[in-house]
């Protein structure tokens, strides 16, 4: 049996494994992620990609104003009891640094979504906007031999037939018959989907929880995290 030695091996490759391998990578460790499956991705790969993050600079930079006390008072009143103090401290000590650091040192890129308010409006510290970070777009062709290696999406958050859509294309949808502009950004999308999968066996254009996976795949890679599907962990010895 072949023995490896490596600073850090992560199990598991979904959004949070492969975010811990990315900054492990990014701090000059040697750095293995395995993953069960055949594919990367995990739960992630099938999300909406929405990722509520409290007092980053993305909010900063479009003037909303939120603070730590409020954040903590949202989720205290949401979760109740059952919340562990101490994980939401260290939650708010460093979700904002989490957003830059990904966003300066990778391919994960975000756009704030800031007509989009927490979910439970009759809450202490709830928001009207400005909390929710969604992953940009992206393409899977720089994914080259990999992309056959990404978790598809949920049927469910498809489009009929298969193809992805974004929260950016939604005005387009709406408009489709009324505005030459919105009709020819969903032809453009239509054809472009068409052609990819005559070539690729699935769209390219990734959104939502997909985009998410795949930037966060990208960028593993690039940072020479060795990666490994079909690696299940046995066991772990101490």
């Amino acid at each position: 049996m072949e023995t490896i030695e490596k600073d850090v091996v992560v199990v598991g490759a979904g959004g949070a494994g492969m975010t811990a391998a990315l900054v492990a990578a990014k701090l000059g460790l040697d750095v293995l992620l395995v993953e069960k499956t055949a594919y990367f991705g995990g739960t992630t790969a099938w999300s909406g990609g929405g990722v509520w993050a409290t007092c980053k600079s993305l909010a900063r930079d479009a003037a909303i104003d939120d603070s730590r006390e409020m954040a903590r008072r949202y989720v205290q009143e949401s979760v109740g009891p059952a919340l562990r103090n101490d994980l939401l401290e260290a939650f708010l000590d460093n979700v904002a640094d989490m957003v830059d650091f990904l966003q300066q040192n990778s391919e994960m890129k975000f756009s704030l979504q800031p007509g989009f308010p927490d979910w439970h409006p009759d809450v202490a510290g709830f928001s009207t906007g400005g909390r929710l970070v969604t992953p940009q777009n992206f393409d899977a062709k720089q994914l080259g031999n990999l992309f056959s290696s990404l978790r598809s999406p949920l049927v469910e958050f498809n489009a009929p037939g298969g193809m992805m859509l974004g929260l950016d294309d939604m005005p387009h949808i709406a408009n489709v018959k009324s505005s030459w502009s919105s009709f020819r950004h969903i032809a453009s999308l239509l054809l472009r989907y068409f052609w990819d999968r005559m070539r690729h066996g699935r769209g390219t254009r990734l959104t939502m929880g997909n985009a998410l996976a795949a930037r966060l795949l990208y960028s593993c890679r690039s940072a020479g995290v060795q990666l490994w599907a079909n690696a299940p962990m046995s066991r772990l010895v101490v």
